[in-house]
């Protein structure tokens, strides 16, 4: 009996002994499950966002071209709005829509059984890629409708997709050659690359610029200061002065900046005699003094905006189309200063060496002083319903010509040179007559073209003028933009006279010229919001060579080339330029105007780099600090 109670006794004390196979049981369990929980959403978030990095290469391939990286990351190689802007201009017309099959591989899926911080992440990716999608399509409907300027918002948009598969990298711990390039471009870019130079000056300024040799001169005035750029052999120097109140513009003797003084235009309309008993001041721009230089103060005021009543040799010879006395007729003046020398502050103004009267005629509302030489000064008066005007040469005894007349009101004069021969033309708000003149030869007439005539030449600022005029010795081009913002090219010549207006381009709002051996190159900005800038190749019969296509970007909200172009040409070589922001932009052409590319010999080491990356190496640019 006792061996049962002993047996009984051991077992009940077995019992209460703590048994190991239940915790090993419950461990093991929790550990299965910790696995299911944590390390399953670790390596389903790891595989999405090691798939993410293909996807989005094929994704920036698709919207701006170029071919595979060997180990694709996250980044974009440098140019890639260049090539994107070449993709929104030149692409087959299904793209951008054809990357939206990339752009949905790219989408993570909405899991549930993920870390918070890779969900997180994904939701993020959902979302911008939503955005990136949106925008897509409105490109796509924008380039249904001929789409000009190049939008930013797209490229915005994938920035913020780079970002967020930064996040999720870096929430799954993928962050190995994550800094590579997606993608490589095996090309330069179609559109040209603009240099930045820096200018300093408002938007809006007068800008007046020379290049020769090779060696680039600007020369820009706005409201507050007077700003200088000056490139020689890629080197850029700039510097910015205080503008006084009476710097009115800008002449060149060659390449030699002059500026002039003057009363303001505004002032002297409220005057009675025009500011004839004003005197008028030039001095060489000092580069390098940090100070506007001390005029030389000559007797009389402009008779027309300062690069029409005005010309400046290196020797010191200033020849000034001056008002007569009480605001009444012209007087054409000359006048010798010692360039080498300063001006004396408070001097009296200078008398004129020579002088000669040009009319006396109280209705004259438009003069013009011919280039070149011998002196001719052609005006333009009012006389009831008609316009009249007459060509003088004042110090010779050449009789005065009566040209023509015609009907209409506002008359202006505009003119142009090329060896000995000089074309004029007479305008109303209702048309132009044309003129031929060989020096002291005589006056020929060439033809009359109707049109809607609005605001011809700028009260100010030349590069706003409408109607220009591009001659040879044989034939004159005359480009006008007319009250409909269409811009027409005429060709006139002695044997055909003038034909009839070729339509260029529609809703123009600024246009520049020059010529290169037959080819006559028109570079025009659109009316806003389309101020894209394009380049047309004319033949010597006005007649296009090609479509008008742009050289370089411009973008929107409006950045790049747009705005008001500049065509210069030094011998072979064409320079356009344009303003964005502060700064000048500039491309160049060596084969006529069919190609632009990046200003050639620039060092961008002082000059700034057309890249927005890196906002804050600009700013040490700017500075002087690099």
């Amino acid at each position: 009996m006792s061996d049962v109670n002993e047996i009984e006794t051991r077992r009940i004390a077995e019992s209460f002994r703590p048994s190991f196979r239940p915790l090993l049981m419950t461990v093991l369990a929790n550990a299965l499950l910790a696995a299911l929980l944590l390390g399953v959403p670790y390596v389903r978030g790891r595989a999405i966002a090691s798939s993410e990095r293909p996807a989005f290469a094929r994704l920036a391939r698709c919207l701006l071209g170029g071919e595979p990286s060997d180990a694709p990351g996250l980044g974009l190689p440098k140019g890639e709005r260049e090539h994107f802007a070449d993709q929104v201009l030149f692409a087959k017309r299904d793209w951008p829509l054809s990357c939206r099959s990339n752009l949905q591989a790219l989408m993570p899926p909405d899991a549930i059984f993920l870390w918070p911080s890779v969900k997180e992440a994904g939701a993020d990716l959902r979302a911008v890629l939503r955005l990136l999608d949106t925008e897509l399509a409105a490109l796509h409907r924008k380039r249904l409708q001929s789409l000009a300027t190049i939008p930013a918002r797209p490229l915005l948009a994938l920035s913020k997709v780079q970002a967020a598969l930064t996040l999720m990298a870096q929430a799954t711990g993928l962050e190995t050659g994550i800094d590579n390039e997606a993608l490589r471009f095996a090309s330069q870019p179609i559109l040209a690359v603009p240099a930045r130079l820096p200018l300093f000056a408002a938007q809006d300024a007068t800008l007046d610029l020379s290049m020769e040799a090779g060696v680039l001169d600007a020369l820009s005035l706005d409201g507050r200061g007077v700003s200088w750029l000056h490139m020689d052999s890629g080197q850029v120097d700039h510097e910015r002065v205080k503008r006084g109140g009476l710097v009115r513009a800008v002449l060149r003797a060659g390449t030699e900046p002059y500026l002039v003084f003057a009363t303001p235009r505004a002032r002297c309309q409220e005057r009675k005699d025009r500011c004839a008993g004003r005197a008028t001041g030039i001095a060489a721009y000092d580069k390098g003094a940090h100070a506007l230089p001390a005029p030389f103060w000559l007797q009389g005021h402009p008779a027309a905006r300062p690069d029409r009543a005005m010309q400046v040799s290196s020797d010191g010879q200033v020849t000034l189309l001056a008002l007569g006395d009480g605001g009444q007729g012209l007087v054409l003046r000359r006048f010798h200063i010692d360039t080498h020398s300063a001006a004396v502050a408070d001097a009296a103004p200078i008398e004129p060496a020579q002088s000669w009267p040009v009319t006396e005629a109280s209705g004259v509302l438009d003069a013009l002083l011919l280039p070149g030489e011998p002196m001719q000064v052609a005006y333009a008066e009012q006389d009831g319903e008609e316009i009249k005007a007459e060509l003088v040469a004042p110090g010779t005894e050449t009789a005065p010509v009566t040209l023509p007349g015609l009907k209409g009101v506002n008359p202006f004069v505009v003119a142009c040179g090329s060896g000995a021969a000089r074309f004029l033309g007479v305008g109303s708000d209702s048309g132009l007559r044309l003129f031929r003149s060989d020096g002291t030869a005589g006056v020929s007439e060439l033809g009359m073209l109707e049109a809607r005539i609005e605001t011809p030449l700028h009260p100010d600022n030349p590069a706003l003028d409408r109607l220009r005029l591009l001659c040879t010795e044989d034939a004159l081009r005359v480009f006008l933009l007319d009250a409909d913002a269409t811009l027409s090219v005429s060709v006139c010549d002695a044997k055909r006279g003038c034909v009839a207006k070729r339509k260029l381009a529609a809703r123009v709002a600024a246009f520049s010229l020059t010529s290169t051996d037959n080819v006559a190159l028109v570079a025009f900005s659109g009316v806003a919001p389309a101020r894209e800038i394009r380049i047309l190749r004319l033949d010597a019969r006005g007649q296009a060579l090609g479509p008008a296509l742009p050289a370089a970007a411009c973008w929107e909200p409006a950045s790049g080339m747009c705005g008001v172009p500049k065509l210069l040409r030094d011998g072979p070589r064409v320079l356009l330029t344009a303003r964005d922001g502060g700064d000048l932009l500039a491309i160049e052409s060596n084969d006529a105007g069919q190609h632009f590319t990046t200003l050639s010999g620039l060092q961008m080491g002082r000059a700034l780099d057309p890249s927005m990356h890196d906002p804050l190496e600009q700013h040490r640019i700017r500075k002087g600090l690099h």
